[in-house]
């Protein structure tokens, strides 16, 4: 499995292809999956062979790279954390799932007869604004719509999460009913009444700061900034939002289809699909794939779920250029974010 990210600390909000926070998947036992990282490229050097979950180096130096100070705090940290989450849970770890700036793995409670079951997810993350945020979410959710929050550390770094089973996600399925599976998801998550007093979530306004940030001087930024500030200001009463409800953050459990990895910030409900309607990652290659696709899944979206396919496709388009913005502060290339918004299409 290869996780599409373009992740930054600095700011919040989902790129182009992925989640900006950690992407780790709470998948179940069954699902694909890249296989374990290598016991032996660790930031510890070779590995002692009990020691079944070391961090390895090339996310460590992800990690340092994107979070600075922080990332570089939780790496030296790493196994204590580790240790923690085991002794605070009881957890047997298992080797864990490939992810670019967190650590996910499968785990069994050795206290079998807990009603939250014996199979979990053990999330680790750099503690931040953006870990405590998406916590706020899985409580806010609390197993409607989305996995579960068993319990979770107070500064967000340890996350134990329900596993879904199989786990499979949406990539593979048709189109059509993938477009539908995603909308049954979005509109279940945003039945979910925000607590009072609330967690201060951030607000997709936020993201527009986006725009300035990156340097970018093209005409597609300045006109893509526009509509995007034209959006918020028009925007329906906001919700509760995951922020990144695209096909790899949708998983099966059972019979139902769940959201995993919530970003949590406040937007008006149309806004949840915009991540599903750039993805999945690759882009499609063959000539109007991306324009059929997109023209495709409004239609569905408007005849079927009563959206509005106009607004919905501006949003698509401006996000998909604030991603390209967000690519470009960190020092990568944005012309693929560029190029799938033009074949998105301008509103």
């Amino acid at each position: 499995m290869i996780y599409d990210v373009f992740q930054c600390s600095r700011r919040i909000g989902p790129t182009c292809f992925g989640t900006r926070g950690t992407d780790c998947r709470e998948r179940g036992p069954t699902s694909r999956s890249d296989p374990p990282l290598n016991p032996r490229d660790t930031v510890d050097g070779p590995s002692r062979p009990h020691v079944l979950t070391p961090l390895d180096l090339s996310l460590a130096l992800r990690l340092r790279s994107a979070f600075g100070a922080d990332g570089d705090a939780f790496v030296r940290s790493f196994r204590d954390r580790l240790d923690e989450a085991r002794t605070r849970w009881g957890l047997d770890v298992g080797a864990p799932w490939s992810a670019s700036y967190g650590f996910v793995a499968p785990a069994r409670r050795s206290d079998v007869g807990t009603v939250d079951g014996a199979d979990v997810v053990l999330k680790l993350r750099v503690p931040n604004d953006d870990a405590r945020a998406e916590v706020a979410a899985l409580r806010c959710y609390d197993g409607r719509g989305a996995v579960r929050l068993l319990d979770a550390t107070h500064d967000g770094g340890a996350l134990l999460l329900q596993r879904a089973s199989p786990g499979t996600d949406l990539r593979d399925l048709d189109d059509a009913l993938a477009t539908r599976i995603a909308a049954g998801v979005a509109q279940r998550l945003q039945t979910i009444a925000l607590p009072n007093p609330s967690y201060p979530f951030p607000t997709v306004e936020d993201w527009a700061a986006g725009f300035a940030r990156s340097g970018l001087k093209f005409d597609a930024i300045r006109q893509a900034e526009r509509f995007f500030k034209e959006l918020c200001a028009t925007s329906a009463q906001p919700v509760l939002l995951h922020g990144d409800l695209h096909h790899s953050n949708i998983v099966a459990d059972g019979e139902d289809w769940l959201a995993i990895d919530p970003q949590g910030v406040l937007g008006e409900p149309l806004l949840e699909l915009t991540a599903f309607m750039r993805n999945p990652y690759p882009v499609p290659a063959a000539p109007h794939a991306v324009e059929e696709r997109t023209a495709r899944r409004l239609e569905i979206l408007s005849a079927e779920w009563g959206l509005d396919a106009e607004r919905l496709h501006a949003w698509t388009y401006a996000q998909t250029v604030l991603s390209a913005c967000w690519v470009a502060e960190d020092g990568g290339d944005p012309r693929s974010e560029l190029e799938l918004a033009e074949r998105i299409g301008r509103p």
